[in-house]
Order: structure tokens, then sequence, then C-alpha cells
């Protein structure tokens, strides 16, 4: 049974703060201006498909390119490509989405090296990035409070 705490699943992973820091920089489509945010977004669509799906999308040609950059990138995966192989496609829904299924048993392994490689990724990320992020969001959040205190006294 894998164990939660201290994961970025339960938000509460080792870069947690510097992680939500800098997920306004990854956008909804396409690439990131910086490739080390794109690769933590890149880790993060891997994270929440071995969690949320047990992996089941990796075999997808999207999530192979996903694996293929981060490998590129010297970042080992290990079991995450053990779980990735384990899966054969059995069937296709109405829509021609493959059905897979797994007879590996590498679930709580490749959980725990998906945070292993989001801390890789986050640890990669500019420093003067994630300040830049953080200083933003201080100001975001001062501007926040004065509009606050201006409808107080409206």
């Amino acid at each position: 049974m894998t164990e939660y705490m201290g994961t970025y699943w339960s938000e509460k992973g080792k870069y947690q703060e510097e992680y939500d820091l800098i997920q306004t920089l990854i956008p909804t489509e396409g690439h990131a201006q910086d490739n080390d945010v794109d690769l933590v977004a890149m880790g993060a669509n891997i994270y929440y498909d071995v969690y949320n799906n047990g992996g089941c999308n990796l075999s997808n040609p999207r999530f192979l390119v996903y694996l293929d950059t981060i490998e590129g990138n010297g970042i080992d995966l290990g079991v995450v490509r053990q779980l990735q192989e384990s899966f054969n496609v059995i069937d296709h829904d109405e829509e021609c989405d493959p059905i897979y299924e797994s007879d590996a048993p590498y679930f709580d392994e490749a959980c725990k090296k998906c945070d292993d490689i989001m801390d890789e990724l986050m640890e990669r990320v500019d420093p003067d990035i994630i300040e830049k992020c953080r200083e933003e969001r201080e100001e975001y959040e001062e501007s926040r409070e004065k509009r606050a205190l201006m409808n107080d006294f409206h």
C-alpha cells in the first residue's frame, strides 16, 4: 500500500513550495518558456497518471514523448519505465482509445520513484526563476490585500 505522506500527491513534496510557485509558468497548452520548467510539467503529467490512473496512459504516444524527453535529459525513470512497459493494449473503446491491462506489481515502487523524479526535476529549475515567481506571488497578495481594504471602505 502506497504511503502518501510527504509526497507531491499529498501536496507535501520535498520542493512543494517551489513546485507550487512555478505552476504559473506552465501553460495549459504548448511548452513553457524554460526547458527545465517544461520538464517539470512533463514530470507532473507522468506523476499524475501514475498516482491517479495507475500509469495506464504511459504507453500513450504523448506520454512516451514525456518519458523519452525526461530520460534524454539524464533522469533515470527506473521502475516507472517498467510500469509503462507492463501495459498491454487489450481492447479499444468506442472512441478508439486503447484500453490497457497490467500484470506488473510496480505501482507502489513507481509512486515512490515519481516523487524522486519530481525532486530531481525541481532541483534543475533555476533558483532565479523560482525567486521571481515568489516575488510575483507576494506582489499579487499585497495588491489583493489592498483591494480588500479599499472595498471595506466603500
